[in-house]
């Protein structure tokens, strides 16, 4: 995982990936300072409960975005997930669909279906 700071915030995010190209020695560093390439934040109906909430998850967002990270977030309840890529149009996948990795994931295929448990 990386602590992702943006406009004086940090983020521990779910699950984080960082290419080994962008990354490529070995480091002690817990978290290291480099926003990832990847990030998937996996939300309960608690993460938007309220509008302080939602605005907390909507910032987030933007940063995850504007640092360049491919954000997924996954909604359990409503086995769904949002893929989040900077300059285009928010991407929803359910159950059915597959989800096919680019760039640093090029060749990789999730079926939505099998991320939720049973």
């Amino acid at each position: 995982m990386a602590v992702i700071p943006l406009k004086g915030e940090q983020y521990i995010p779910d699950c984080a990936l960082i290419s080994y190209a962008r990354y490529p020695h070995s480091t002690t560093e817990a978290y290291p300072d480099i926003a990832p390439d990847l990030v998937v934040e996996v939300l309960s109906p608690a993460n938007m409960s309220s509008s302080d909430e939602r605005e907390k998850m909507y910032r987030k967002i933007g940063n995850y975005l504007a640092a360049g990270c491919e954000l997924w977030l996954a909604y359990p309840e409503e086995e769904k997930l949002e893929r989040y890529i900077q300059g285009e149009a928010v991407r929803t996948y359910r159950n059915g669909d597959i989800l096919e990795g680019r760039g640093i994931l090029e060749g990789f295929r999730l079926e939505i279906s099998t991320i939720w448990p049973r």
